[in-house]
Parts: C-alpha cells; structure tokens; sequence
C-alpha cells in the first residue's frame, strides 16, 4: 500500500512540477505579460500621456488626461476613463474600446519590458511599474 502511495504522490509531483513549468512558459510566450497590473503610457508631441492599464482577462482601461481651462479647444474637461477589450490575433495585439462603434485597432505583439521607452511615430511609449488610480466619473456642480 506505501509503494501503491509513494508512486501515486510521485506522479502528482510530477504533474504539479509540469503544470507549473506549463504556466510559466506560457508566461514568457504572453506579449501581454508585462502590462498586468502596470500602466502603458503614450505621450503626444505636446507630452500629455494617456494610459492604458490591460489586464490579463482581455479587458483593458483607457484615461485620457482632461483639459484645464487654459484649453481653449476643450476647457475644463474631466478625464475620459473607456473600457474596451484585446485579443492577440496571429502576431498582433488588437484592441477595440467597448462604445459604440468602437473598432479593432492592431499593432505587432512584441514582448516588452518594465520601464521600456519606444517610439511609434511622433507618440513615445513607455511601461511604468504600478497603476495610478482611475478617476472616478466627476460630478457636475
């Protein structure tokens, strides 16, 4: 009956040890992976960042920073907090904001880094460590 139990138990060993090793290379192979729990930042030319936080149900959130009354193209504006959704297809990620008529958007999947700097175009990237908090819907006064 022991031998019956040592066998068993070293086979449950072996399959906790293969599901483990399973989960972490999935976590290595995820482009996705250093987003979780982190902040995606694009800055425009003018330096106003918008942030992006992903998370790893294909869910994301989306604030876009609000004017100050020195805007005059949109003054005292809130914050724009969107929720939308991605998926990886093939080898890219595609995400869509979850409005009305919100459309799929795609781009490379490639692995990043925490704290990596890139550039698409005139906008800079970078992943930075935490989240801030999401604003909260303002009230009208």
């Amino acid at each position: 009956m022991r031998l019956k139990f040592a066998a068993n138990a070293a086979s449950l060993a072996a399959i906790l040890a293969g599901i483990g090793f399973i989960a972490t290379a999935n976590a290595a192979e995820d482009p996705m992976a250093v987003y979780y729990g982190n902040t995606l930042n694009v800055a425009n030319s003018a330096g106003v960042a918008t942030r992006f936080y992903y998370d790893a149900n294909h869910t994301y959130v989306m604030v876009r920073p609000g004017a100050a009354d020195s805007d005059a193209h949109r003054p005292n504006t809130p914050d724009a907090v969107v929720p939308g959704t991605w998926e990886q297809r093939g080898d890219q990620i595609c995400q869509a904001p979850s409005v009305e008529g919100g459309v799929f958007i795609c781009w490379p999947a490639k692995a990043r880094k925490l704290g990596e700097e890139w550039h698409t175009g005139p906008d800079k990237l970078w992943i930075a460590a935490g989240r801030d908090p999401i604003p909260a819907k303002p009230v009208k006064p």
